[in-house]
């Protein structure tokens, strides 16, 4: 009886899941799509900013209902990685422009660095990638009282092709 319970609970979870997945992209979806138009104008580097910035919260937003959804795929078992190509300086870029407006509402400096060493692109799963900085340099912000929060990264070439040891 307790497994038949189990059982109706993780399913109305995942009809909860999937029907709030669905009423809440629509908006989002709008929301950058009216950053795209406004992006695609002439506007002054200050407001560009601000759409960019709109640009990265609405994508993050969307990042989190993947991310709501993909704790489901976990639980069942579902779960894949997703290897892409991924430039390191662009997510970097991306997570600076989320954070810095934050950051520097604390008066903090918020500092992110990519050494020389860093190949263009790395072949990785960016949305788990994103996943851990976003949530690791959020935290980072949010418990830091005064100073700086400084994100750095540096990749070593290994002795096998192809490879490289990165260090976040």
């Amino acid at each position: 009886e307790k497994s038949e319970e189990l059982v109706q609970a993780s399913k109305a979870k995942s009809e909860f899941l999937a029907y709030m997945s669905h009423e809440i992209r629509p908006p989002i979806n709008a929301i950058l799509g009216f950053a795209d138009l406004l992006d695609a104008g002439r506007i002054d580097p200050r407001k560009k900013h601000y759409v960019e910035v709109i640009k990265s919260s609405g994508t993050s937003l969307l990042q989190l209902i993947n991310d709501i959804l993909d704790l489901s795929k976990i639980e069942a078992g579902r779960m894949e990685i997703q290897v892409t190509p991924v430039n390191l300086d662009n997510l970097f870029k991306e997570l600076y422009n989320i954070f810095s407006i934050g950051a520097h509402a604390k008066a903090l400096d918020l500092v992110m660095g990519i050494s020389d060493t860093m190949p263009s692109f790395l072949m990785l799963d960016k949305a788990r990638m994103r996943q851990v900085l976003f949530n690791l340099i959020g935290n980072a912000v949010k418990f830091t009282v005064q100073g700086s929060v400084r994100v750095a990264s540096d990749a070593k070439a290994t002795s096998t092709p192809h490879r490289w040891d990165l260090t976040i």
